[in-house]
């Protein structure tokens, strides 16, 4: 009988050093998730903050130079990745995929004036670098194309360099209808 209490002893403190190195073992686990949801949750949250360094920023040069184009009721949103995603005029949101061709082509010329201004002077760049802007506004009538010039004027102080406008880049390839009169300013 001793001889096989001493069997079940010895595999009792097998079972319980296995146990204790199976509980080791999940301790460590928990101990690598829980640094890893806290190292997510950091990164999110810095990420959070970083994004909202532009984003107010963003949406505010949008929306002034927009109002240039759009007049002064003009309002965006923007979504995680700083697009325009809807366009408030005259108290009617829209999304952008319900805006015309023009309107579209607009804003996003318009997204693009914001960025290059907002970065600019935080980069400390001088106006030796230029943001070239190869726009075709195939969709932007007369009018909106004269608002759009107002906006790229007001800019060449900042370092812009108008390289195409639609109606002479339509000139140039001869894709204008016959007898259509048109204007570059």
């Amino acid at each position: 009988m001793a001889c096989n209490k001493r069997g079940l002893q010895t595999a009792l403190d097998e079972a319980a050093n296995e146990l204790n190195h199976y509980v080791r073992d999940h301790e460590r686990q928990e101990a690598r998730a829980e640094t890893a949801r806290l190292l997510r949750e950091t990164f999110a949250k810095h990420r959070h903050r970083a994004r909202q360094r532009y984003v107010q920023p963003s949406k505010e040069r949008i929306d002034q130079l927009g109002r240039i184009v759009f007049g002064t009721t003009l309002e965006v949103e923007l979504d995680e990745d700083l697009q325009v995603v809807r366009r408030t005029l005259d108290g009617t949101t829209l999304d952008v995929s319900q805006l015309s061709t023009g309107a579209r082509e607009q804003l996003g010329v318009i997204s693009r004036l914001a960025c290059a201004t907002i970065v600019s002077p935080l980069e400390r760049v001088k106006a030796s670098w230029g943001a070239v802007a190869d726009i075709t506004t195939g969709g932007t009538g007369r009018i909106g194309l004269s608002q759009m010039d107002g906006i790229i004027d007001a800019h060449r102080t900042t370092a812009w360099r108008w390289v195409q406008k639609a109606v002479e880049r339509a000139e140039q390839l001869g894709a204008l209808p016959p007898g259509r009169e048109v204007g570059t300013q």
